[in-house]
């Protein structure tokens, strides 16, 4: 059952995605696509952290893991990516950098 409501939520997120990723300009579906996954990234490791003693939790935000390619790093050193994942991934981020950092529209 459980199976069954978490492809029902990746089917919703999906739905909730898709008009973004086709967006409005050529580098929309990069950009979406690749904040989707830093974003799932970023919950997959949460979800093996234990809570901040201080009950403020800066890790994310300006902390170790605040860029993507960090976030990549410690996903692939402690096994939740392997090497093809983490290469894949990270040709993706840098597809996204370039998008960001050139001309097009």
């Amino acid at each position: 059952m459980e199976i069954v409501n978490k492809g029902r939520e990746a089917i919703t997120k999906f739905d909730e995605l898709l008009p973004k990723i086709i967006g409005e300009t050529e580098k929309s579906p990069i950009l979406v696509g690749v904040t989707a996954i830093e974003n799932e990234l970023e919950k997959l490791i949460q979800f093996f952290l234990i809570d901040s003693p201080t009950g403020i939790d800066d890790l994310f935000e300006t902390g170790a893991l605040s860029n993507f390619s960090s976030k990549i790093s410690i996903a692939r050193r402690i096994g939740l990516v392997n090497n093809e994942l983490q290469y894949a991934i990270d040709v993706m981020r840098k597809l996204r950098n370039n998008v960001t950092s050139s001309d097009i529209p």
